[in-house]
């Protein structure tokens, strides 16, 4: 896990705990699930938006009682502490002119704010439908975004959050066009990731499947990061759920896959190719 120094002091996810078990995070309430701890669900969400950025972020988090956690949530949902807690003021009550006597009441021990006890995944993520292919992963290194490229990305984190993936997606489309038309094309394909991931949270598993695959040819020289986009492009084909347009997007996974062609991946896609060709009605 990443020490607090490295990570960058924005974005600094806000989370605050209710006594009634409500999460909110930056101001957005987050649905807790039935059974599920909602630390676990703040966590989660915190760690959506190291996802989109590609790595760790800052998060505070407030308990019910008023006691300040500083966090910092990586991209898996880990958890390390950034600070020591911050306890809440005492709030002390006396009557008007007359001066308390005795030391003052100290505050009871403040639950700790931790990782849940067990691992984290995200919270109703699809299981993979077959094997070589798995939910879209975030890069673990990709070049570290500026400052209005990460506001943008948690403003798309953050829209995602609200359940409003039209606006999501009109940014993270602005953002790949003005990544592309820039001068740091390393930060292409990272813009291009994001493009693609929000495509695919908001339903549109085609476009997916295209941005991933460009994603994938603009790193050719990075074999393994080419191997990643090239599943997520094939994750994201396999929710192409009309024939003709599945069988027309599987040239695209392919393509994805060239610079990788021992990937697994690669003949799993070729198998639906041809069911998709002998029986489109059925596939």
């Amino acid at each position: 896990m990443t020490g607090p120094s490295p990570v960058p002091a924005w974005p600094v996810v806000r989370i605050e705990l209710s006594t009634d078990g409500r999460v909110r995070v930056d101001g957005t309430e987050v649905p807790v699930p039935p059974g599920v701890d909602p630390r676990a669900a703040a966590l989660e969400a915190a760690a959506a938006t190291a996802r989109l950025l590609r790595r760790p972020v800052r998060a505070t988090a407030v308990e019910p009682d008023g006691t300040v956690f500083p966090l910092i949530v990586a991209e898996n949902g880990e958890v390390a502490a950034a600070n020591d807690p911050a306890a809440p003021p005492h709030k002390r009550r006396s009557r008007p002119g007359r001066r308390k006597r005795g030391p003052d009441a100290t505050t009871a021990p403040a639950p700790r704010f931790g990782e849940p006890s067990g691992p984290t995944t995200a919270l109703g993520a699809p299981e993979a439908p077959m094997r070589g292919t798995s939910r879209p992963s975030a890069s673990v290194d990709a070049p570290g975004p500026t400052v209005e490229q990460a506001r943008s990305v948690a403003e798309i984190a953050r829209l995602l959050r609200a359940g409003d993936g039209e606006r999501a997606m009109t940014l993270a489309a602005a953002l790949d066009a003005a990544v592309e038309a820039g001068d740091d094309r390393r930060a292409v394909p990272a813009a291009r990731e994001v493009h693609a991931y929000v495509a695919l949270m908001t339903d549109r598993p085609g476009l997916a499947v295209q941005l991933y695959a460009d994603a994938a040819l603009a790193r050719v020289d990075r074999p393994e990061e080419t191997a990643r986009m090239a599943r997520n492009a094939h994750y994201s084909w396999l929710r192409v759920a009309e024939p003709e347009s599945a069988y027309g997007l599987g040239s695209v996974v392919l393509r994805a896959y060239e610079a990788v062609p021992d990937d697994p991946g690669c003949e799993a896609v070729r198998d639906r190719m041809r069911s998709l060709r002998s029986r489109p009605s059925d596939a």
